[in-house]
């Protein structure tokens, strides 16, 4: 068969796997969004070939499809599969998971920020306690808490702190 006919083939083939995507997503009822997405993807095969850019796709397919036919299975071979198969699953997994709402990330970041006593706190005990070698070693007081808690999670466990005398 020529380029033309195995071009053509190339690009019904991966539309009507969009196609089933998107139907396989409708029959699930995931919502407008997936299958909305999967029609777009059955669309570009299309645009591929009437803009003549599926040719050039069909040619480096056959010419991989060529190197892996000749090639050798060495060692180095192997683990480069074995890496390019786990980035492929990484990948899909990473597409299964839920996203973070705006809500969820602002708090993951509030979290990792350091609270506002702790930046200008000075130096450690261990630090204090070292001193210069001819000093003696100064004391260093203590931080205050903030008396309003940072949420809710913040004062359950203030609260169990205090029910047990930690403060």
């Amino acid at each position: 068969m020529d380029i033309f006919t195995w071009t053509v083939i190339a690009t019904v083939v991966l539309s009507l796997l969009c196609v089933g995507g998107a139907v396989h997503s409708h029959l699930r009822g995931l919502g407008p969004r997936p299958v909305l997405r999967w029609s777009a993807f059955a669309l570009v095969p299309v645009g591929l070939l009437v803009t003549g850019a599926m040719r050039p796709v069909v040619i480096g397919a056959q010419a991989v499809g060529q190197y892996f036919q000749h090639a050798t299975m060495t060692l180095a071979m192997m683990i480069g599969l074995g890496v390019l198969a786990v980035a492929v699953l990484m990948f899909i997994a990473g597409g299964r998971l839920n996203p973070r709402t705006r809500q969820e990330a602002k708090q993951v970041r509030q979290s990792r920020r350091p609270s506002a006593g702790v930046k200008g706190a000075g130096p450690t005990k261990a630090v204090a306690a070292r001193g210069s070698a001819g000093q003696a070693a100064a004391p260093v007081p203590q931080q205050r808490r903030s008396s309003a808690p940072v949420d809710d999670e913040m004062a359950e466990i203030e609260a169990l702190l205090k029910k047990r005398g930690i403060e």
